[in-house]
């Protein structure tokens, strides 16, 4: 005698097992990215325009959750003339002009555990590594999907800067997307 799998509802629905003994499923899936957004509200993204100088970061992102690591997703980054830009990560604490985070969850009132800053003009990274080159040409946006593997556990950050050559000033625009790691019950 077999074991039966019934779908839970009372209804009497069961799986089917095809011939070569698999399982047969009609599933649904969805990025963990959306789940937290509409279950916990813990999805943000920031973004950042400016004037950037080479060498400076367009956008820092700055982790200070005590408890979750943070998700960056994805990251666009483009400007009206060519460019690269660099994207690094981080231990310094960040300056420059405050950027607030936009919860996706418009129904939540949460806010980030994150510290956001734009047009910076850095001098040094604290201790840094270069995670990846962004180029693109002129009038163009770039995405560089992380797949959610760049996590932020406490105090780490990330940041996107202008590489030091050439030394052209470029209108800039840049957006960083991601989520709050949440235990999922």
């Amino acid at each position: 005698m077999g074991i039966t799998i019934e779908d839970g509802t009372g209804k009497g629905f069961t799986a089917v097992v095809d011939s070569e003994g698999h399982l047969v499923v009609d599933a649904l899936t969805f990025p963990d990215i959306a789940h937290v957004s509409d279950v916990h509200g813990q999805t943000f993204s920031w973004s950042s325009r400016y004037l950037i100088q080479a060498g400076s970061s367009i956008i820092f992102l700055r982790n200070v959750s005590t408890t979750r690591n943070f998700f960056v997703t994805d990251i666009d980054v483009g400007a009206t003339s060519g460019a690269t830009w660099e994207i690094w990560t981080s231990t310094t604490a960040g300056a420059g002009v405050v950027i607030s985070g936009t919860n996706f969850n418009r129904t939540s009132s949460n806010t980030p555990d994150a510290s956001a800053f734009g047009n910076e003009n850095i001098t040094t990274n604290g201790s840094e590594s270069l995670v990846a080159y962004v180029k693109h040409g002129n009038n163009e946006v770039v995405h560089f999907d992380t797949q959610s593997a760049l996590i932020l556990g406490q105090n780490d950050a990330i940041m996107v800067k202008k590489q030091l050559t050439p030394a052209s000033t470029v209108s800039g625009v840049c957006t960083v997307t991601g989520y709050f790691e949440w235990v999922f019950q």
